[in-house]
């Protein structure tokens, strides 16, 4: 092993929308922070793929939102008092990131504009330049934060059971590194299962934390199913009014009735695969009525992402969609007329988008192992805020937001707890060695299995609406069974023929840990309860399942248990609705 330790106060590992500004926050707090990203800072990250959208709770909507939240999206599995922790900071992290050079949407007193939102939902909707991310890198150059890029960090260092620092690789050379910290933070985004292109992470976040003994939660709502276009495979944001079934009916008005979310909810899914059952395909998206809407400045309009139409508000010329997003779209587009053409009714279907972020947080976004933080899209599960649902909880642009806003919190109670360990963390060589010879393991094999197969094979165990969206015990464990058999006779077996294909199957290993991780949570929840629907359990059941599924790491192997919410103590309850 390489004997140089890179030291840091904190260490924080992703470099995307949370990673950064937990970077910035605390830098600015006297800690000195270092970054390891997979790719590149700035450039990496959930964020760099969407942009365009940020949700905004205005001050005085703060407790509607909490309320609105608990009762028509959370459906009382919410951590009620995270979620009001972080619904207050939203207009302070918006201006946060304004002042750090990011564009967002701006009234004519320079102050950040909205625009209303669909429906009766309690927050708004701001525009977000696609480049936040390099606004954002310059500002943490500014602040003193160091990087460390092409890095793929694979275990967390152990120190009297607290967190010290981490160990791992870099992804072009191969060469290893063990960085000691006084804090680390987790910032790689939710697990994505590498399904439908646009979000692909692997769950790493969920993997390390585990690996540590940080206690997991709620797992079994980390399962969000979009929609998307059959010919190009992407989602389709914001067209969700506009979805017809091939009898013309609007899916939308069929299926949600007065529910205003601007995002598809269980009902609106569930709705398609049954009209595909009915035979009432192909379900397609009218394109023309959605252009029309936009350029009527209707609330519906101003929900679609997907087009080149730059959304304004009631006539007024805020931007919604800056320059550089409509400048990435209309290139996007060109290039992929040249292999697929999409039509202005294009079919589409539901495909799991996954967006599992189970690390257990409290409300200083500590892990329950010591020293050990998280923030972002790692903890919408895990830290109780989204309740029953995934990530972004039937809200569009809420992945931007809850992902600033959990970091600034983070980064804020982070740097607080440096300053309070007094001595340097003693790093134990033989860990870091043991961590190294489990990373490198698939490099030193001249045969094996590809890791792209093994990630293949284990989309089969989650994907498929009928092991992860709609249900049922017995095919929940169909798939934990297909998954043993993956784990057995793929994943001990995968081989790397490069630097970057070792980072594959350590990445293979995050998502099958993850994959196994929603499974046996799902399993254990004997009721149906916002995006976790049973067909054997089909009702919510306020009377015995007002709980969190817990999972510990118990000598390697996840043990499931849960945990009473504490209900009576919360403002909104089911008695009081």
């Amino acid at each position: 092993m390489n004997n140089d330790i890179i030291r840091t106060d904190i260490l924080i590992v992703g470099g995307g929308i949370s990673g950064l500004t937990c970077a910035i926050k605390a830098a600015e707090a006297g800690s000195k922070v270092l970054v390891a990203e997979k790719v590149n800072t700035g450039g990496a990250g959930m964020a760099t793929r969407a942009g365009n959208g940020c949700m905004l709770i205005l001050p005085e909507d703060v407790e509607k939102y909490v309320e609105y939240h608990v009762r028509r999206i959370g459906q009382y599995a919410n951590d009620q008092d995270q979620l009001r922790q972080v619904a207050a900071v939203n207009i302070e992290t918006l201006n946060t990131l304004k002042n750090w050079g990011v564009k967002l949407t701006t009234d004519e007193n320079g102050d950040i504009g909205f625009f209303k939102n669909a429906g009766s939902c309690p927050w708004q909707m701001v525009g977000i330049e696609l480049g936040a991310l390099l606004a954002m890198k310059t500002a943490a150059k500014k602040a003193g934060v160091g990087f460390k890029d092409h890095f793929q960090v694979t275990g967390i260092l152990m120190d009297d059971n607290r967190a010290a620092g981490a160990a791992g690789f870099d992804i072009y050379t191969g060469d290893w590194s063990v960085i000691s910290a006084k804090a680390v933070i987790l910032c790689t985004g939710a697990c994505g299962y590498r399904n439908i292109r646009m979000f692909t992470n692997y769950g790493e976040g969920n993997y390390l934390a585990f690996r540590a003994g940080a206690q997991m939660r709620n797992a079994e709502f980390g399962n969000y199913y979009e929609v998307y276009s059959v010919d190009k495979g992407d989602t389709l944001h914001g067209t969700y009014p506009f979805m017809y079934n091939s009898k013309g009916e609007n899916l939308w008005d069929k299926y949600n009735g007065d529910w205003g979310a601007p995002a598809p909810t269980p009902e609106l899914l569930v709705g398609m695969v049954n009209e595909y059952i009915a035979g009432n395909q192909p379900i397609y998206v009218d394109f023309d009525m959605l252009k029309e809407a936009i350029e009527e400045g209707s609330e519906w309009g101003v929900m679609g992402q997907t087009t080149d139409i730059a959304a304004t508000s009631g006539g007024s010329e805020m931007i919604r969609m800056f320059p550089d997003k409509l400048k990435w779209v209309k290139l996007f587009d060109e290039r992929e007329s040249e292999y697929l053409h999409m039509t202005s009714r294009p079919e589409v279907k539901i495909g799991l988008h996954g967006n599992t972020g189970s690390i257990r947080v409290g409300l200083d976004f500590q892990t329950t192992t010591p020293g050990l933080f998280a923030a972002g899209i790692d903890t919408w599960n895990g830290s109780g805020y989204g309740g029953a649902v995934p990530q972004p909880g039937l809200q569009k642009g809420n992945g931007i937001a809850y992902s600033a806003s959990s970091a600034l919190l983070c980064a804020l109670a982070a740097a607080e707890y440096v300053k309070n360990v007094n001595r340097t963390p003693c790093i134990d060589e033989t860990q870091a060695e043991v961590i190294q010879k489990e990373t490198f393991v698939y490099i030193d094999r001249t045969d094996g299995v590809d890791p792209h197969d093994v990630i293949a094979s284990i989309r089969s165990c989650i994907a498929p609406v009928k092991y992860n969206f709609i249900r049922n015990g017995d095919r929940l464990r169909e798939a934990i069974n297909m998954l043993d058999t993956i784990k057995n006779n793929m994943i001990q077996k995968m081989q790397a023929d490069d630097w970057h294909s070792l980072s594959v199957c350590n990445a293979a290993k995050a998502m099958a840990f993850t994959t196994e991780l929603v499974l046996h949570s799902a399993l254990a929840r004997t009721e149906s309860r916002g995006f976790h629907i049973r067909e054997d359990y089909p009702m919510r059941d306020d009377k015995n399942w007002l709980k969190w599924v817990l999972a510990d790491n118990v000598d390697g192997e996840i043990v499931i248990s849960t945990e009473n919410i504490p209900i009576d103590k919360y403002k909104y309850r089911p008695d009081n609705e």
